[in-house]
């Protein structure tokens, strides 16, 4: 979170847990997690009447779903370790 502009504070460097940004992150990673279960079925969905192709191209989308959360999830836990 090197973006975020630090302020000095008392005996060291810290910046103080916006509670915004630790929801907002929150509720991006459990945004993607639920994406990521639809297109979960979508591809079983696919991959039951044999179009390979459209599962291969859900499961990759599936994957940058995924991806996402855990970015977002870094996001959070940084930003409430930081505290």
């Amino acid at each position: 979170m090197n973006r975020l502009r630090r302020r000095r504070y008392g005996d060291g460097w810290a910046d103080p847990v916006n509670p915004v940004r630790v929801t907002w992150f929150a509720v991006l990673v459990l945004l993607h997690l639920a994406t990521t279960l639809v297109l979960e079925l979508v591809f079983a969905h696919l991959a039951m009447t044999g179009d390979v192709p459209g599962a291969v191209l859900v499961t990759l989308g599936a994957a940058l779903n995924l991806w996402h959360a855990w970015a977002n999830a870094r996001d959070v836990l940084e930003e409430v370790r930081r505290s």
